[in-house]
């Protein structure tokens, strides 16, 4: 890992950012990088990296992002997203989605998106993705990646994890 940065200190809580743009809360608060990465942090809990994330957690859960696009939410599930833009959750909880539109939730649920670009995912999970590539999941997290995200305009990042407010 490059060098840490400790960018800010609010209420008890670090911010570390490093080089390939990893973002770290030792406690559960926001964070907001803007294009020169100052990175501040409010008690609203969002996530915000310029033209590349933009995520909004519930309480209690750590986000870590990385260059290779990993998702680390803390107790409640750890997710890994890889370049074919996959993210697998412990827990219960797998999203698969490929250039086909498909969204796949282990075990729980398996939904197809459609040309509206949503997906409704059995019981309490529905996903909606615009033309902008917003994935919106309805219960504790919501995570949204902006259009700039895609390398190809198709593939998309969403990741979602199960946990008490």
């Amino acid at each position: 890992m490059d060098k840490v940065h400790i960018v800010s200190k609010h209420d008890g809580c670090t911010v570390k950012m490093d080089k390939v743009y990893t973002v770290t809360t030792d406690k559960f608060r926001t964070l907001k990088m803007d294009k020169i990465h100052t990175v501040t942090m409010h008690k609203a809990r969002t996530v915000t990296m310029n033209k590349f994330h933009t995520v909004t957690m519930a309480k209690v859960r750590t986000v870590t992002m990385a260059k290779v696009r990993t998702v680390t939410m803390n107790e409640f599930c750890t997710g890994t997203m890889d370049k074919a833009r996959t993210v697998t959750m412990e827990k219960v909880r797998t999203v698969t989605m490929d250039n086909v539109r498909t969204v796949r939730m282990n075990e729980v649920c398996t939904g197809t998106m459609d040309k509206a670009r949503t997906v409704t995912m059995g019981n309490v999970f529905t996903v909606t993705m615009n033309k902008v590539h917003t994935v919106t999941m309805d219960k504790v997290c919501t995570v949204r990646t902006d259009k700039v995200h895609s390398d190809n305009g198709q593939g998309l990042h969403s990741e979602n994890g199960q946990g008490s407010q």
